[in-house]
């Protein structure tokens, strides 16, 4: 087993790391949400599936390869993002410098503006690499998540206080000024309008082709512009009764179309699902129908 949730975030990344330079979870859900959620009302607000969390999680804890799939609730994996965080013994912070950053929250309305971004500075450049990289893309993430306020209904000082809440009051101002204290994250925080059209299009060849399973990439080297399209597979639907909908459709008809396989003469056999990957489906299958029977 190696376990990456409730570890040092060192151990973390030596075990589960990332080409960007923080923990793979933390990655794959900054990733996902970054592309699929950030619109989504009821990102960080509203607690996801608790089975679904808790097979990703033992996924990684197992060192099993991780995807989330085109259909996955983006509240589910933000849970994770926030279970990931609460359980990382000291914080990404440190213990020392989120009680430093708590303190500066209390002086926040009497300093400048200048005289608090140095101050804040001076106590980031104090933290290992690895917790700077990694507090550097959660708050750009958090900080993407507010330009999209008008849709999924929050407020800096709201995820502030669910996300980052060991830093006090200052965490809004975090938020809100990531810029001032870090220079671009590595992770692409949205899609060029043409590459969407150009991802629908591949969306179809691979439902014609039963190529169903959409994940993130972890990239070679650091993501770019031109690599966001390869990243990234799939749309999210806007709700998450369309989100169980679709899903239970796409999951039928990948079981049936791959328990048995008919064979063309001539051609050579098609190839089978992973026992991995049917195990996969099975569970989510049973989750799906659970909850549709919850909800009846």
């Amino acid at each position: 087993e190696i376990k990456v949730f409730g570890v040092i975030l060192e151990e973390c990344f030596r075990k589960r790391g990332s080409d960007v330079g923080i923990p793979l979870p933390l990655f794959d859900c900054i990733s996902f949400l970054n592309q699929f959620g950030l619109e989504e009302d009821g990102i960080y607000t509203t607690v996801g599936n608790q089975t679904s969390s808790d097979f990703y999680i033992n996924m990684y804890d197992a060192g099993d390869e991780v995807t989330f799939e085109m259909f996955e609730d983006p509240s589910t994996v933000s849970s994770i993002l926030i279970m990931f965080l609460e359980l990382v013994p000291g914080t990404i912070w440190t213990i020392q410098g989120s009680q430093r950053l708590s303190s500066i929250s209390i002086a926040t309305e009497s300093l400048p503006e200048d005289r608090l971004v140095s101050d804040i500075i001076s106590i980031l450049e104090t933290l290992p690499v690895l917790n700077q990289c990694t507090i550097c893309e959660v708050l750009f993430h958090l900080n993407a998540v507010i330009k999209k306020k008008a849709r999924n209904m929050l407020t800096s000082k709201k995820l502030a206080a669910i996300v980052i809440p060991e830093v006090g009051e200052i965490g809004e101002f975090l938020i809100d000024n990531c810029h001032l204290f870090f220079s671009e994250p590595r992770i692409p925080s949205s899609i060029q309008e043409e590459l969407v059209i150009e991802e629908k299009e591949k969306v179809q060849e691979r439902k014609n082709s039963h190529s169903f399973l959409s994940k993130i990439k972890r990239p070679h080297s650091a993501p770019s512009a031109s690599a966001n399209a390869e990243s990234f597979a799939f749309l999210s639907s806007s709700s998450s009764s369309n989100h169980r909908d679709f899903s239970t459709r796409t999951l039928e008809e990948v079981l049936d179309d791959h328990i048995n396989l008919p064979q063309i003469e001539g051609q050579p056999p098609k190839r089978k699902l992973s026992d991995k990957v049917m195990s996969w489906l099975l569970h989510k299958r049973r989750v799906l129908v659970n909850e549709i029977i919850v909800e009846s």
